[in-house]
């Protein structure tokens, strides 16, 4: 099994759309939706990131405009500067 970490960073006056939650979804990040968990449990992401940089993320496949993609586990840190 390889290790594929995408790390990405939240562009300059996009504080407020880092993460959010939505009722019967996983997480949401970025407010156009750059990645989020559906209500199916599938990962998915618009083609273009609208308040995060851009991940090359490898799809499965298209549905409905999504790409799918596949998630064994995730991690989320916030950083705060003093």
């Amino acid at each position: 099994m390889g290790f594929n970490a995408k790390v990405s960073h939240i562009k300059a006056n996009y504080d407020d759309d880092a993460i959010y939650c939505y009722q019967n979804y996983g997480p949401i990040f970025g407010g156009g939706h750059d990645l989020f968990q559906g209500s199916d449990s599938k990962w998915k992401n618009y083609p273009g990131f609208y308040s995060y940089s851009n991940v090359d993320i490898p799809q499965s496949h298209k549905s409905g405009g999504y790409n799918i993609f596949d998630v064994e586990d995730y991690e989320v840190f916030q950083v705060i500067k003093k």
